[in-house]
């Protein structure tokens, strides 16, 4: 383990110990809560890793995920947190061949929170816990490899708040291989290298009137071939559903090293939402979204970093393709690290209308242009084509009761000269069930 995780490692679990120990005595009296949250997924797809029917990649599993949760409000100042999860999957069609495992058991969340101030508020929160900004387009899920299982961060966050603006100040780590699992440890890979940053993210809902603006910095440095140094820096700007219309709109720049590369690079996206039918809530949305692309006739490094923001955001099904969008130029698989793409889409979503049924059904239908900003060089050492493809997305979401959810989604995607020929089409088809007591 390295230094810096042994350092953060050690914080967040001395903060536990003196908050669940220290502050046991005034704890007797003070409210607790605990629950479960048990989520089951069968997940199928075939064709969407390279777009070509000569390889057999037809799959098909569940994911068997629990988490256990609880907390205690040591005092009024002092909040402890903690979640343990497992997720295990069985395989019903499976190319590879994968044995049943368990899996392991390992820690989800462990935080102490202490708040304190009046007009202006002061909250610390050390140790493992969930980070979500704007979107998530720059921090969301410090874990893309592990899939959805979890998206924590081993961090130290302090918040600001002081009237309509909130200032955080974040040091995060993401580790490549997880240290804290208590049984049946396995080893699981989480990011394909150490990744840290610090930064500053500040949020103000009064600068413009009905908005939400935000800001950032961040410096993040992977632990690359040589070590990668990047400075992002960017907005956001929203607006809920007011007078029939929302949008929203973010651009952020980068600006790095590695080694003796420099990097430039950026990225964003807008969307706009009109209601167009109030009593089933019928909404038409239409935006895009700019990933800038490495250029390979330079020295320079071009292409947008995601930073945090490895997951899937515009496609679960696309995710999967970027494994081997840089097998060319030897780099491990990058699963769902977006980049070098311009798309724009179109989503038509609303309630179906169900009666006197408890049960709420909610319904949108996506499409997708995908391009790429710069050609790629294939493993047949030609150059691709600039079209990715299309494709169309169709969610069904239930609400059966306030302890039960799920969902079911399809999602088709027409491959372009982006990929090599022969090219078939991609399919990736979800169901979800999910109980939170």
């Amino acid at each position: 383990m390295r230094e810096a995780e042994k350092w953060l490692l050690g914080v967040f679990l001395a903060g536990m110990c003196v908050a669940l120990f220290g502050g046991q005595a005034a704890a007797q009296d003070k409210p607790y809560k605990y629950g479960l949250i048990e989520r089951v997924r069968n997940t199928y797809y075939n064709n969407i890793i390279d777009f070509n029917d000569s390889r057999d990649d037809k799959t098909d599993f569940m994911r068997i995920r629990t988490s256990v949760w609880g907390q205690m409000q040591l005092n009024p100042q002092v909040l402890a947190y903690a979640k343990v999860t497992n997720e295990f999957r069985p395989y019903l069609i499976d190319p590879s061949d994968r044995d049943f495992t368990f899996h392991e058991i390992f820690v989800d969340n462990a935080y102490v929170k202490i708040t304190g101030g009046e007009d202006t508020k002061v909250t610390a929160t050390i140790g493992r816990q969930n980070l979500i900004y704007g979107e998530g387009f720059i921090i969301l899920d410090a874990s893309p490899l592990e899939g959805s299982r979890s998206i924590y961060f081993d961090a130290a966050k302090i918040s600001i708040k002081s009237g309509p603006t909130t200032v955080d100040l974040l040091g995060m780590s993401a580790l490549q291989k997880d240290k804290l699992n208590p049984i049946n440890d396995q080893n699981q890979a989480l990011v394909n290298v150490w990744e840290q940053a610090y930064g500053v993210y500040a949020t103000n809902t009064s600068l413009i009137e009905d908005h939400k603006v935000e800001a950032y910095v961040l410096h993040k440095r992977e632990d690359t071939r040589p070590e990668l140094k990047l400075n992002t820096i960017g907005g956001r700007v929203s607006r809920k559903m007011k007078d029939n219309f929302a949008f929203a709109a973010e651009l952020a720049f980068q600006i790095g090293t590695k080694g003796g590369n420099d990097q430039t690079s950026f990225g964003g996206y807008a969307h706009g939402s009109y209601l167009v039918q109030e009593e089933n809530k019928g909404t038409v949305k239409a935006g895009a979204y700019y990933l800038s692309g490495d250029d390979p006739g330079t020295s320079k490094l071009e292409g947008w970093n995601p930073i945090f923001g490895r997951w899937p955001k515009w496609s679960e099904l696309y995710i999967y393709s970027h494994i081997t969008e840089f097998a060319p130029t030897n780099r491990a698989p990058m699963v769902a690290y977006w980049t070098n793409t311009f798309s724009p889409f179109v989503q038509y979503s609303t309630n179906l209308p169900m009666g006197d049924l408890p049960t709420k059904i909610s319904f949108s239908a996506t499409a997708y242009h995908l391009r790429a900003n710069q050609a790629r060089r294939l493993s047949s050492g030609s150059m691709s084509g600039k079209v990715r493809g299309n494709e169309i997305q169709g969610l069904f979401k239930f609400v059966f009761n306030k302890h039960v959810t799920g969902h079911l989604l399809v999602d088709h995607f027409w491959p372009g000269n982006f990929y090599a020929s022969p090219r078939s089409g991609g399919t990736f088809i979800r169901t979800e069930l999910m109980l939170k007591i």
